[in-house]
């Protein structure tokens, strides 16, 4: 019945599906045989019930079942599909009950399993099939049926032939019913082969057997070479062999290879993304030693990008100027000949002051305005609108003579008085005292015109035959012709004094940490960089990876100044609640008015976070307390003036200034709060 019991029923009831508490469902078609049955699913699954004697059931087993359970394919590891028909065939005597099932799949193929002591199945044997084994050995069958006796299988083919399997004396095979091939004879007769012949492992072609893949012999009786365990034929598998040592045989002999092998070569080559067979490393960053990017390029070959201060074919070295593999810093010792490449000078901070035309780092290029290194010969192709930016014209040298107001080698910027380039209107406002600094007084266009024996924009130098600034007396001991570039003022022995950011014996080049003359800017590593970065021929700094911004001071991403993601970051928003910003430690430097680690508490003087007003006596009175040097009341003076009611709260605008190495720091008090 397929209810889960085994008892007589007057009433109809369904089957059960194999967990036993639903009903089989969407059955197309069934059939019933000695003591079972089969259903045939839309989906193309085989189910039966039933006595399971000689293995009737197709489920790889010999045991009964009260509910259903699913036919099993070929190899007893999977399940029969595609079915389209099946057919329950039927012996009963009062020796035993044998009996057979046939099921149709969509491409015409038959499979059967159960009794075969007749030959029914058609596979060549006698055995009996605990699970589906492909029977009749012909192709294209439009329709079959089990039939009764000595349990029959019939096929009918689209031709109209009939082919049926059973037994003569020891052999069983498929055979076509008509007049030429009644005989059961293992032959080709007419023309007609009986599938016998090639033992079911080939077809009849000309009079000889053409064997399936696997099997050989002269009526395909054998294995094939490679292939073992007739009458199966599996393809023989040796790790060691078949897959190179670098792999394992599946249950079907074939390899099954290891990571980073390839399965097309039998496990014989590496696989995308491995290299070196026969140990096919993966290729990632780790070849490189975590120093660079790792890159396949061609077959077997990876390639590393070396990250800076490092270098080799895996970057297991350190780069020129970098010592101590595997941190590899940049080295401080500055050699001329090495460091600088024979065309510069080491500077105080162990960096070079290249020669007049070169350029880099390590003044191993040219120089804005020069070409052909190692030479670096001054360009004469000059184009006014180009190499001048528009603001000059070009002069005999190859070089620019800027228009009035502007300044620079290429007149990209705005001259000393003037300002908002690109269009550089002169600074009219102009004091004595100070943009004369004293020394000169202005004239019309808001400059300055200096007195006798100084000179400069600014009067802030002496004049040509006058040294020893801010006296400037008339020199005695120097040639007339000596004129400090216009970038000095001559000493008491004749010799210049140059201004700030020039050096020379003529002040004719800049001076340490000061680059692009003749402008001379002003770069230090430390300060103007934040240590994050070096300073470049024209005084701008060239960040270090990851970090960005005119003072390397920003993070491509992560958290300054570490900009790193995760833990050990500081962010002026975050870490410094909005109340400051991070300083080149990673702490954080509090605006005024705040304080504590995190400027999350106001400073001294101050109440009411997240305000932090600033406390004041009311007019007129006094605070009864002395100020320390910095001009601030004590905290416990601020205690009792509360207390007292003598104070009152003002608000003050907070100013951040620059501290330390750029960062923003608390504005100092600078002025007395309180006086007795």
């Amino acid at each position: 019945m397929g209810n889960g019991v085994v008892a007589d029923a007057l009433r109809p009831l369904q089957v059960l599906a194999p967990a036993g508490s639903s009903p089989l469902s969407d059955i197309i078609a069934i059939s019933a045989g000695t003591n079972n049955s089969v259903a045939l699913k839309t989906d193309g699954t085989v189910w039966t019930r039933g006595n399971n004697m000689y293995g009737r059931l197709g489920d790889g087993t010999t045991t009964n079942s009260t509910r259903a359970v699913q036919v099993r394919d070929t190899l007893g590891t999977g399940y029969l599909t595609k079915i389209i028909a099946v057919s329950a065939g039927s012996r009963f005597d009062e020796t035993w009950p044998a009996s057979h099932v046939l099921a149709l799949d969509s491409s015409g193929a038959v499979w059967g399993w159960g009794y075969n002591g007749y030959g029914q199945l058609g596979d060549g044997t006698t055995t009996q099939r605990n699970w589906p084994v492909k029977t009749m050995q012909v192709s294209g069958v439009v329709a079959m049926a089990t039939g009764g006796g000595n349990g029959r299988s019939m096929a009918l083919l689209p031709d109209g032939t009939i082919w049926r399997s059973e037994t003569t004396a020891s052999l069983a095979y498929s055979y076509q019913t008509s007049s030429s091939c009644l005989q059961r004879t293992p032959t080709c007769l007419g023309g007609v082969c009986v599938p016998q012949v090639c033992n079911l492992h080939g077809s009849c072609v000309a009079g000889s057997c053409a064997c399936d893949v696997g099997f050989g012999g002269t009526n395909c009786g054998a294995c094939a070479a490679g292939y073992s365990g007739y009458p199966n034929c599996k393809r023989v598998c040796e790790a060691a062999t078949t897959c190179n040592g670098h792999g394992g045989c599946n249950v079907v002999g074939e390899c099954v290879c290891y990571d980073g092998y390839d399965l097309a070569s039998s496990c014989g080559s590496c696989s995308s993304g491995y290299f070196g067979y026969p140990t096919c490393t993966l290729c990632d960053d780790a070849v490189c030693n975590d120093h660079g990017t790792a890159q396949q390029e061609g077959s077997g070959v990876c390639a590393c990008t070396c990250g800076e201060g490092y270098a080799g074919a895996r970057c297991d070295t350190c780069a020129a100027g970098y010592s101590g593999y595997p941190d590899c810093s940049k080295t401080s010792a500055c050699n001329p000949a090495t460091t600088c490449s024979g065309k510069g000078n080491c500077n105080a901070s162990g960096g070079c002051d290249c020669h007049g035309g070169f350029g880099g780092t390590s003044c191993d290029t040219c120089a804005s305005g020069y070409s052909g290194y190692p030479d670096c010969s001054m360009l004469t192709q000059c184009n006014p609108a180009t190499t001048c930016s528009g603001k000059g014209n070009c002069n005999a040298s190859g070089g620019c003579d800027c228009n009035d107001g502007f300044g620079g080698t290429s007149c990209d910027m705005c001259a000393s008085g003037y300002e908002g380039y690109p269009d550089c209107s002169m600074v009219t406002q102009c004091n004595p005292a100070t943009t004369c600094s004293g020394k000169g007084d202005c004239n019309a266009s808001g400059g300055c015109d200096c007195h006798e024996g100084y000179g400069g924009v600014n009067c802030d130098a002496c004049a040509s035959g006058f040294s020893g600034y801010p006296d400037c007396s008339m020199a005695t001991g120097c040639d007339a012709a000596v004129t400090c570039k216009g970038n000095g003022s001559r000493k008491s022995d004749g010799s210049c004094a140059c201004d700030a950011g020039f050096g020379g014996a003529d002040c004719g080049q800049c001076g340490v940490d000061h680059y692009a003359y003749p402008i001379c800017r002003f770069c230090d590593v430390a300060t103007t960089c934040r240590g994050n970065g070096v300073c470049g021929v024209s005084g701008d700094c060239t960040c270090e990876p990851g970090y960005a911004g005119t003072s390397c001071n920003q993070c491509v991403s992560g958290s300054y100044p570490n900009c790193t993601d995760g833990e050990g970051g500081c962010d002026d928003e975050t870490t410094c609640s909005g109340h400051g910003v991070c300083r080149g430690d990673g702490e954080c430097a509090c605006f005024e008015r705040f304080g504590g680690k995190n400027c999350k508490e106001c400073s001294d003087g101050y109440v009411g976070y997240p305000d932090c007003a600033e406390i004041e006596m009311p007019n007129g009175e006094s605070s009864g307390c002395s100020c320390g040097v910095s001009g601030r009341p004590s905290s416990a003076w601020f205690g009792l003036a509360l207390g007292l009611g003598l104070v009152v709260v003002r608000r003050r605008k907070s100013v951040a200034k620059s501290a330390g190495v750029g960062r923003v720091a608390a504005e100092p008090w600078g002025e007395t709060f309180f006086s007795k």
